[in-house]
């Protein structure tokens, strides 16, 4: 089994800005960098209404309610570097607890955090879009091999919806966009999931291998249930059948 650890409270302190306006911070609006707040193998994580994101190396892991849904990449870079970007101008402090010693303070909070070269000559960006979707891009460089990206999600059912949603248990994975830029303009390049029997891949139109390509899926998490106020788990553990015991 396979834990995750939820520390039990958090405070957000903002830092003093040395000139420019006050930055608001919302619980939900970032990324947490992993300073022993959770298990090892997490490197950030970021939270929201339904919901947590841990970002792991080579995938991430996603917490809806009762579910586990586990997001790897296949073939991808083992030693790709994982880093914040854009941090943010405050701190998350946890205090658990009697035992200082379980305390973290100053945990840096950030906007986005990139997989530099998760596969050759392609990067993966983290963030959260202007509807507060999570998502992340593959940002493909001039003369990569975007076939190269390929993954496998583990839940308890993953289908296709006739819309082009990947549906994995109650999180849905909407139909990539696809696009490039030049000259000021965007172009959409047609993009879709495909389904084989040992990993999941992007199926795209014709595009401009001499320009950058962005395809840029995003995770949709199930509605909350219950009451307006976040609920956060205390020592988690994770059946084989993905279930939250």
């Amino acid at each position: 089994m396979r834990g995750y650890y939820i520390a039990y409270l958090l405070c957000i302190e903002a830092l003093p800005l040395a000139a420019g306006p006050q930055q608001q911070i919302q619980l939900t609006s970032y990324f947490e960098e992993n300073r022993g707040q959770f298990a090892d193998l997490v490197r950030y994580a970021a939270r929201t209404e339904q919901g947590v994101l841990f970002l792991e190396a080579g995938g991430h892991t996603v917490m809806a309610g009762p579910s586990v849904i586990r997001y790897r990449l296949l073939g991808a870079s083992s030693g790709a570097a994982i880093q914040g970007i854009d941090r943010l101008s405050a701190t998350g402090n946890y205090y658990i607890g009697n035992d200082s010693s379980r305390w973290r303070s100053s945990v840096p909070l950030f906007e986005r955090v990139e997989y530099a070269d998760i596969y050759p000559g392609i990067r993966m960006v983290h963030y959260r879009g202007p509807d507060g979707h999570l998502e992340h891009d593959f940002v493909v460089s001039p003369g990569s091999d975007p076939s190269r990206i390929r993954f496998r999600i583990d839940a308890a059912s993953l289908t296709l919806s006739p819309e082009g949603d990947l549906l994995a248990g109650p999180v849905t994975y909407r139909k990539p966009v696809a696009y490039q830029e030049t000259g000021g303009e965007r172009r959409t390049v047609e993009a879709a999931y495909l389904l084989g029997q040992d990993a999941i891949t992007f199926h795209l139109g014709a595009y401009d291998e001499s320009l950058p390509l962005i395809i840029d899926p995003v995770v949709s998490l199930p509605v909350s249930h219950g009451g307006s106020d976040e609920d956060w788990a205390f020592g988690i553990q994770v059946d084989g059948e993905n279930n939250v015991l």
